[in-house]
């Protein structure tokens, strides 16, 4: 239950457990919180991680008091009160946000206040000055000291940051070299008649007689045949045997002492905090994420803009009915894209951060994924700006109906492409989703009666309808233009095919049995389902551990042996 410090040739061994990882801490507080801020991020984490017993619901206001005092102790020892109020940002972004040493403590202090059992962090110190690096150490040091497991790689650590460590595990090559007291592990290196100079760190003293030195083939040789006694000895003296004998004897009191306990799950708060908790982050999020939101509001209004221009005043002549075809048409993929690749290009780098959140057991999938949904739905307030501009300055039905309905068939195409992307981004990697995602969407043009007259499409094939995104929407608004009786359009002598109703329009593109009402419920259905599928494929991506199984270290007795009187012929060698 102390922490431990590990150097940083080990770090590939731990990645897999890590909760606060050297490569992902810029992100890990970042991408799914990105323009919250950092005091926020803090309090959403804990109360989302806060013990959903009765007691803390009949506390009620002491609970939440609680969880703000420690939000606050953790600020403190971390040095982020200054950047409380700022958003995390992630880097490179606009606007900036706290600076890379702060988002790492931001990111530690996630996990901090869900006062984890055990903590893994590769190099949490790097990037930081030595006073910083100190406060988190100690932060970090504070948390063992009540009965946790802290362990961690470290780069380069100052030797008052050395000296808070009280367990010591040091890697090289694959090869156990030292594992037990770090305060003994000079006295030990010392009896191998290895001695640490006066007045020098002892962690840069481990680093140069446990690294290999290839600058010329004598030094690489001799510094591997250092390693390989350093191995040996540890093996002589079972010192990884030893380790894990006294952490079985410390879990077995564990054990004993949790026996008692009810098996009530109390690492979560309840299902509907979870639910407030995330929405609220997601919304804060949504509304402080101005250069996004805005400029996907202005790319939709430039896209609105150009359709209205091109097809602005729609007659009601045989020209006028392939302008409103064509608009429709427009409109329809144009909504497919714009809901569907943006929603991959930002859930595939937002993905890997919430599985490993979800690892750490800061929430639950479910909860999740709801508030992931509804924080998304204002967006569709945009598409009415989208819809308004396109239907009254194109001039398609003059009618308050049929522009609701109009708006009706958009929202639910965007809410099923949304869906789309989010399940080709849950289940596939950013690069495969990116790549696919045009792909599938021009694949559903070619079965949605865009291109190919749904008469033609071939029998085996017209299946695809059903799960048909495209297909619905531009059905649904084909309909919706050109159904009832009082439409009808001129002819001219010189047209060569006349098209004076409505209904004829219908019959010509095979939209004439359409039902807009079930259309539209069919739309809102299909992107149920595809919400489903992506739940299923964050599950599916969700990081799975192996269940840690205890060791009897008197297992194999006869193979030690063997392996010592392998390890007496390398020592001779050194």
């Amino acid at each position: 239950m102390d922490p431990v410090a590990i150097p940083t040739r080990a770090a590939d061994a731990l990645r897999a457990l890590a909760r606060c990882g050297a490569s992902d801490v810029g992100a890990c507080a970042t991408r799914a919180v990105e323009h919250v801020a950092s005091g926020t991020a803090l309090e959403a984490s804990a109360h989302a991680r806060g013990r959903a017993s009765e007691t803390s619901e009949a506390l009620g206001w002491f609970f939440v008091a609680c969880v703000e005092a420690s939000v606050s102790e953790i600020i403190g020892e971390l040095g982020l009160t200054k950047v409380r109020q700022s958003p995390v940002g992630a880097p490179g972004s606009i606007p900036r946000g706290v600076s890379g040493g702060e988002r790492k403590r931001v990111n530690i202090g996630v996990e901090l206040v869900g006062d984890p059992e055990a903590i893994f962090l590769d190099e949490p110190t790097s990037g930081l000055d030595s006073f910083q690096a100190q406060r988190c150490i100690f932060a970090l040091r504070a948390l063992a000291q009540t009965g946790r497991t802290v362990v961690c790689t470290i780069h380069q650590p100052r030797s008052s940051i050395y000296a808070m460590f009280t367990q010591l595990l040091l890697i090289s090559e694959g090869r156990l070299l030292y594992i037990g007291d770090a305060q003994q592990a000079v006295e030990y290196f010392s009896q191998l008649k290895f001695e640490c100079p006066h007045l020098t760190n002892p962690a840069d003293f481990f680093m140069d007689i446990t690294s290999v030195d290839v600058r010329n083939p004598e030094r690489e040789k001799s510094s591997r045949a250092r390693i390989e006694f350093f191995a040996a000895e540890a093996a002589e003296r079972r010192l990884g045997e030893k380790a894990i004998e006294r952490s079985l004897e410390k879990h077995r009191a564990r054990t004993m002492a949790a026996s008692t306990r009810d098996d009530e799950d109390t690492t979560h708060a309840s299902w509907i905090k979870q639910f407030i908790l995330l929405t609220q982050r997601g919304s804060k999020n949504q509304r402080r994420n101005v250069i996004g939101v805005g400029v996907t509001l202005v790319i939709e209004l430039v896209y609105a803009a150009i359709a209205a221009v091109l097809f602005r005043g729609v007659g009601y002549d045989q020209k006028g009915i392939q302008d409103r075809i064509g608009c429709l048409f427009f409109v329809t993929l144009n909504v497919a894209y714009t809901a569907a690749l943006p929603v991959i290009n930002v859930f595939s780098v937002e993905k890997a951060i919430v599985v490993r959140e979800r690892s750490s057991g800061a929430y639950q999938w479910a909860p999740y994924y709801v508030s992931k949904y509804v924080a998304e739905l204002p967006k569709l307030i945009s598409r009415l700006a989208y819809t308004s501009l396109i239907y009254w300055v194109v001039g398609l039905r003059r009618s308050a109906y049929n522009f609701w309905v109009f708006v009706a068939v958009v929202i639910t195409e965007v809410m099923s492409m949304t869906a789309a992307g989010l399940l080709m981004a849950s289940a596939m990697p950013v690069g495969a989703a990116l790549a696919l995602g045009p792909a599938f969407i021009t694949i559903f043009s070619l079965f949605g009666g865009i291109y190919l007259n749904m008469n033609s499409i071939p029998d085996g094939a017209k299946w695809i309808r059903f799960i048909n995104p495209i297909y619905y929407a531009y059905g649904a608004l084909v309909a919706n233009e050109f159904g009832g009786d009082d439409l009808s359009f001129s002819c001219d002598a010189s047209d060569g095919r006349c098209l004076t109703t409505g209904k004829d329009v219908l019959e010509l593109y095979a939209f004439a049995d359409v039902k807009i009402g079930i259309f539209i419920m069919a739309q809102f259905l299909l992107q149920i389902g595809l919400h489903l599928l992506a739940y299923l494929g964050l599950l599916r991506a969700s990081q799975q551990f192996l269940p840690l199984s205890a060791v009897t270290p008197k297992e194999d007795v006869t193979a030690e042996e063997d392996s010592s009187e392998g390890n007496e012929n390398r020592k001779e060698t050194v």
